[in-house]
């Protein structure tokens, strides 16, 4: 992709995860926040708390780009809350992964809230849901002629 960023909330502290395995594996560049943890520079990790009247604002601070790769939202509740705090119209991950294991948020608020701002469920584990932007589906359908078994259908995809 053109951006290779990715934004990850409740990165613990930084050891592991989505963020820190695209930085290292794949060149990606992004910011990895969790607010229990001291900031470590040299894997990008900083203290951060969730701040959803300002979500915004602290992205642009943190140069994250109106098209990124990937938000990853680990924060033990009110992961649908952030997601829903960030106009789709400033900021548009390709992918959002979620944890709907924790608090209000359940696979179907999330749903709901994904079909909303265009964004299909291609993959649930008992942790975490993926949804792909229907934009980034169709552009893997036509070019890359890739397809996700059961996209949108969370039954079958719990199944």
């Amino acid at each position: 992709t053109k951006h290779r960023f990715v934004v990850e909330f409740g990165a613990e502290d930084g050891r592991e995860g989505q963020a820190r395995y695209l930085r290292v594996r794949h060149g990606f560049r992004g910011v990895i926040w969790d607010n229990r943890f001291e900031a470590n520079a040299q894997i990008g990790l900083e203290k951060r708390l969730v701040d959803l009247e300002d979500l915004e604002g602290t992205f642009s601070s943190a140069s994250v780009p109106s098209v990124f790769d990937l938000l990853s939202l680990d924060i033990n509740g009110g992961e649908d809350l952030v997601w829903q705090s960030l106009s789709p119209e400033r900021f548009r991950p390709r992918v959002v992964c979620a944890e709907h294991v924790s608090g209000n948020t359940t696979i179907a608020t999330l749903q709901t809230l994904a079909a909303s701002r265009g964004y299909t469920l291609v993959y649930i584990n008992p942790i975490n849901a993926i949804f792909v932007s229907d934009h980034a589906l169709q552009t893997l359908r036509a070019i890359k002629k890739v397809e996700f078994l059961n996209a949108g259908n969370k039954e079958a995809l719990c199944a």
